[in-house]
């Protein structure tokens, strides 16, 4: 079954896969390509990092967000790459 922190979760990997490669997007960027609010964003960041899929930068004083920047795992980059047309 697709979860809303699912859906959530695809939404950032979309939004993460248009910045250029080795680029990090930072947390309000990223709040506003997403639509998403915060508590959402960063359920959907954590639940990336803990798969392996995205790397966060966190540090104190960044609130709403957990996190300051985030950006696609090479891995996961490499396998967007290879399963495009």
């Amino acid at each position: 079954m697709d979860t809303q922190i699912d859906r959530d979760a695809r939404v950032v990997l979309d939004a993460l896969a248009l910045a250029p490669r080795d680029a990090s997007v930072e947390a309000k960027d990223l709040r506003r390509h997403t639509g998403l609010e915060p508590v959402r964003l960063n359920d959907a960041v954590a639940l990336l990092v803990d798969s392996g899929y995205a790397e966060w930068v966190q540090q104190t004083g960044t609130a709403p967000f957990d996190f300051v920047e985030v950006s696609i795992t090479c891995t996961f980059r490499i396998n967007l790459e290879t399963d495009l047309p």
